[in-house]
């Protein structure tokens, strides 16, 4: 049997540093899942599993490389190909993932009282309308002398870059954020962006203490105009300063799901999903029992689809965790499922898209001489997940960040030296 590159039907946004998260205009939101000990959760009764998830048949050939120099942040597709973030400001493009365009997102660096000012990328996204990017940057005033755990030297602000083309970028920097003049919190930037509807959402929080905090959302149609949208809805006895992460996916109808994190970072966090068909009204679902959860990928419907839904994160308790998905048809009946490798149960998952085949999934297990090692599950059902054994031994380079465009399944892996291995996913035995 030949091996043909994976059709997709669905691609994620791979967010660092915080962290992301549509149709092949990849639906997603990202973030770095920690990982954690075990613990099992069901949060409804978990599908059998499926004989029909072929992992042994799905592999990575590498592709190509790309000559990074920082960092990678993030990556995204769409029907247009596929970019990469690189920090801090830098986006790598590619129409088939073999050859790669260097961009750099425009601005005018200056300095204040001894302190450089300067924008900063967060997370990449793509949507129907093009790629987009989002971040911070820094703005006067500035203060010479910052004390540990207090807000940053400079004042921040939210900035985002937008594409249409994928190789020329415009920023938001033209226009206030929100587009109507209202304040945000001090010390604000953008966290995450997901597409939604008929362009993006983004999640707003405020770092004016170590932890990032706020549950603020916007809405763009085109990436650089931003207009407020309703926050979620909050617990009793909780504010939105006790959302220490937040974030979300959404479908092209409209229809939104919203997670929203307290006390993450803690042996107690606690995770609210809300969902809603504007963005305007909230609705919390009151299914999905969010104890020590905590969530770090998310993916969407199929443009024109009302699901399904996946997320992608760790529970924990004080003795142990572990790392799951949760997956949904109607964003009601939750159904779960635990990621495993070999005999450990606390890899981290840091990509995910959906394939012809089901999903994808890629992260990093740590061994017990302290190394990381790349790891990839699939499955059919998004509960049931399967880890995929390759001929080839366990390389440092294999995929850790993942998205699925025009080319196939594209994986992105990183060592400790410059530079990012290209791999394209591919189905089917000799």
């Amino acid at each position: 049997m030949s091996r043909t590159a994976i059709v997709p039907v669905l691609a994620i946004v791979m967010l660092a540093g915080c962290a992301a998260a549509a149709p092949v205009s990849p639906a997603a939101s990202v973030g770095s899942a920690a990982p954690l000990a075990k613990v099992s959760l069901a949060l409804s009764p978990t599908a059998t599993p499926s004989p029909t998830v072929a992992a042994a048949t799905f592999s990575w050939q590498r592709l190509a490389a790309i000559p990074a120099e920082h960092d990678l942040y993030g990556m995204a597709a769409s029907t247009r190909g596929y970019t990469v973030l690189e920090a801090r400001r830098t986006i790598w493009f590619s129409p088939d993932g073999k050859s790669w365009t260097r961009t750099t997102l425009p601005f005018d660096t200056s300095t204040s009282n001894g302190s450089v000012l300067d924008a900063w990328a967060d997370a990449i996204v793509a949507g129907a309308n093009g790629f987009v990017a989002v971040g911070g940057y820094d703005h006067t005033p500035c203060t010479s002398q910052q004390g540990d755990g207090g807000p940053p030297a400079c004042a921040r602000r939210p900035i985002s870059w937008a594409s249409s083309d994928r190789l020329t970028w415009h920023s938001s920097l033209a226009t206030a954020i929100p587009s109507d003049g209202s304040q945000l919190p001090a010390f604000s930037e953008f966290a995450r962006a997901w597409p939604a509807a008929d362009g993006f959402d983004a999640a707003i929080e405020a770092h004016d203490s170590v932890r990032y905090h706020g549950n603020g959302l916007l809405h763009s149609r085109d990436g650089l105009v931003w207009t407020r949208l309703s926050a979620g809805p909050l617990a009793d006895g909780t504010t939105a300063d006790s959302i220490y992460a937040h974030g979300g996916i959404g479908a092209t109808n409209g229809q939104r799901l919203l997670w929203q994190s307290r006390d993450l970072g803690s042996f107690d966090p606690m995770t609210s999903l809300a969902s809603s068909l504007d963005g305007l009204s909230w609705k919390p679902i009151a299914a999905f029992d969010g104890t020590g959860v905590s969530i770090a990928l998310t993916l969407g419907p199929d443009a024109g689809a009302s699901g399904p839904w996946l997320l992608v994160g760790d529970r924990s308790t004080p003795a142990s965790g572990a790392t799951m998905a949760w997956f949904s048809e109607d964003l009601v009946t939750w159904h779960s499922g635990p990621f495993r490798h070999g005999t450990a149960s606390d890899p981290s998952v840091s990509g995910a898209a959906r394939g012809a085949g089901g999903y994808v999934t890629v992260g990093s297990y740590r061994a017990e001489d302290g190394g990381s090692f790349p790891v990839t599950w699939r499955s059919a059902d998004g509960t049931t997940w399967m880890e995929v054994t390759s001929a080839e031994p366990e390389p440092v380079d294999g995929p850790t960040f993942l998205a699925a465009g025009p080319a196939g399944m594209i994986g992105l892996g990183t060592t400790g030296d410059p530079g990012a291995a290209v791999w394209i996913g591919v189905d089917g035995a000799p």
